[in-house]
């Protein structure tokens, strides 16, 4: 059951090659509430030929608009079992 929130999540994905700066950001980037305090983020890499090298992985940054503390870091290493099918994860505060 999805629980609707009321407040506005800020997130910024960013991603790294071990080459050079890709020049596309990821695909169908979604973030929906799972409850008061998860929330489940999914993307598609970007085309490969956008990653200008091999992926490495992705920096999520994150915090709840109305909040006063830090936003919060999570670096997640690229899924290599499934290298260009959606990635995810479930991010709490």
């Amino acid at each position: 059951m999805l629980i609707p929130l009321k407040i506005k999540i800020l997130f910024v994905l960013q991603y790294e090659t071990l080459e050079g700066h890709p020049t596309a950001p990821p695909q169908n980037l979604e973030a929906v509430a799972h409850n008061s305090t998860t929330l489940y983020v999914s993307w598609r890499p970007p085309n490969s030929q956008n990653l200008n090298g091999r992926n490495r992985g992705y920096k999520i940054i994150y915090k709840v608009k109305a909040a006063t503390d830090s936003p919060l870091t999570v670096t997640l290493a690229h899924n290599m079992s499934n290298p260009i099918g959606t990635q995810d994860i479930y991010l709490a505060r």
